[in-house]
Formats: C-alpha cells, sequence, structure tokens
C-alpha cells in the first residue's frame, strides 16, 4: 500500500460549546466583581482593564469559529494560511475528550500548541501519517491551560 503524501480536510480550529446565557451572566458576573473589587481598592486603571478585558472576552466569544483548510504534508502542516514547518515543531499528540483535537507543540519555550479539531478524517490514520515526520508525545499532553479551556469553555 503506498503511503499518502499528504492529509487534507476542513474544520473549526477548536471545538465549539454551546454557551448559554447562564454562562455569559457569569463571566460578566465574574468580571465585575473582579473589577469592582479592584476598584474598592483605589485600583482604578486596573479595575477598568479587567471590565473591559471581560466584555471582549464575552464579545469574542460570540463568534463563530470559521471552518479552515487544514493540510499536512511531508515537511510542513498548513493551518488555514498559517504555514507549521516541522523543523520548528517538537512533537505533536492528539487528544479525544469530546471530539478528536490534534495538537502541534512549538519548539519555542513558552510556546502554546497549534491546535485544530480532527473531523473528516480518522486520528489513527493522521497520527500514522505525523509518526513519520514528528515525535509523538508519550505522556498525556493535556496541561493545566488546556483544562481550565475546557472547564470554560474555551477548548
Amino acid at each position: 500500500m503506498v503511503e499518502p503524501t499528504e492529509l487534507t480536510w476542513e474544520a473549526p480550529p477548536f471545538v465549539i460549546y454551546e454557551r448559554g446565557k447562564y454562562w455569559r451572566a457569569a463571566m460578566i458576573g465574574g468580571f465585575v466583581l473582579m473589577g469592582a473589587i479592584i476598584g474598592l481598592m483605589r485600583l482604578y486603571i486596573p479595575a477598568i482593564v479587567i471590565a473591559l478585558g471581560g466584555l471582549a472576552l464575552v464579545v469574542q466569544v460570540a463568534e463563530k469559529a470559521h471552518p479552515m483548510l487544514v493540510t499536512l504534508t511531508e515537511t510542513e502542516a498548513h493551518f488555514g494560511r498559517r504555514r507549521l514547518p516541522y523543523r520548528e515543531l517538537k512533537r505533536f499528540f492528539i487528544l479525544s475528550v469530546e471530539e478528536p483535537v490534534l495538537f502541534l507543540e512549538p519548539k519555542r519555550v513558552g510556546g502554546l500548541p497549534h491546535s485544530v479539531v480532527i473531523s473528516e478524517h480518522d486520528p489513527l490514520e493522521i497520527e500514522h501519517f505525523l509518526r513519520h515526520y514528528l515525535p509523538e508525545a508519550k505522556e498525556n499532553m493535556e496541561t493545566g491551560f488546556l483544562r481550565l479551556n475546557r472547564l470554560i469553555g474555551f477548548s
């Protein structure tokens, strides 16, 4: 059997969670409370920044994720217009919680993994393909950051 030289699919960059009015109310209430507490300490500028940040977060979350074309080739990954050469990546891993999500971890220190939902392909096929070009993470790579994102519905 001939190995494919590239895999292509269209998918959103992250898992889309349904967020109801209670989620929005909890987020707005949390940011208003933090802003009020900081404002009571007479730290007005940080209080305003937190309130505006919370507002921006709630407004941004209301936007839908637009699907992008994902292509894995022999030398790089394309997430929409973004090119990720394998030489700049440390390893990959696939998390399957609600939907399978591919994560590509950058080599640079402090860089967050690039992620995309695997919707039209078999995760095992993608895993087999990428093993030829990148090492696979052996341990569970779900970081605290990713767990927090999933907990509050931002993954």
